[in-house]
């Protein structure tokens, strides 16, 4: 089989499609099949001048993308008492602690974007370079990022109600709602592609970088619509960069 030329009059890049391997599905690499796991416990009761209902759950869900996770624990208290005849006390209450790691929706543009013919690891094992300059490999995105979102939250409401006479109440409630949120974000190697990587170098550590640049790599269509390599310079960037960011925020609504 072979392909004819494109509407643009370029060579097709794979004129011969009876000579490739089978491809890579870049969705099957990224994506899984996992389970939902949810756990409820529950207790209700009460007395003359009390009743309550209190709960727990546990909820775990591993993501469709590897690697992504997300744990949550929740706390709930219902209760109500009456300490004198005409008054009623009561509270509302619930606390939810939240683990999310390694949410990356890039990802999935990522997998969408690069050509099948190009494997998931190269020769030694090692990530393959994607061949495109606008996105890399998802696998190494996936490997590399190290990103946990923590969040305790608090809400809820509580309320005296004083019946003054028949058909005459004073009620008095205030409500909470408190938010604890951190994040923690590392990744020492980003996207794996041939014009721009980042490599991780530990002290005293050495690492050879190739880069090769073909008359593809290269290519775009100029302003008469022509496909093909532009002659330019070339540019080499070599830098150390670190980065420590820390942030606090105390939020107040009504």
């Amino acid at each position: 089989m072979v392909l004819a030329k494109g509407a643009m009059g370029e060579e097709p890049a794979y004129p011969h499609l009876e000579l490739l391997e089978k491809g890579t599905d870049w969705f099957d690499e990224i994506f899984r099949l996992d389970s939902v796991r949810n756990y409820q416990i529950g207790l209700s009761g009460g007395a003359e001048n009390v009743s309550y209902n209190l709960s727990v759950g546990f909820f775990q869900q591993k993501g469709v993308i590897k690697r992504n996770e997300y744990h949550r624990l929740t706390l709930r208290a219902n209760n109500e008492y009456r300490p004198w005849e005409k008054v009623t006390i009561g509270h509302n209450l619930s606390a939810a602690f939240s683990l999310k790691s390694n949410d990356d929706p890039a990802v999935v543009g990522q997998a969408y974007r690069l050509s099948p013919t190009i494997k998931p690891y190269n020769e030694e094992g090692d990530f393959s370079d994607s061949q495109n300059s606008s996105t890399g490999n998802p696998l190494a995105t996936i490997a590399y990022l190290n990103k946990n979102i923590r969040d305790d939250r608090v809400t809820g409401n509580a309320h005296l109600t004083w019946e003054v006479i028949e058909d005459l109440s004073f009620r008095i409630s205030f409500g909470i709602d408190l938010l604890n949120r951190r994040e923690w974000i590392f990744r020492y190697e980003f996207y794996v592609y041939s014009t721009y990587q980042k490599l991780a170098l530990k002290a005293g550590e050495t690492r050879n970088v190739e880069f090769l640049i073909t008359p593809e790599t290269i290519s775009m269509y100029n302003l008469k619509m022509e496909y093909g390599p532009e002659p330019g310079d070339f540019k080499v960037w070599i830098a150390a960069n670190a980065e420590d960011e820390s942030n606090e925020g105390l939020f107040s609504y009504r």
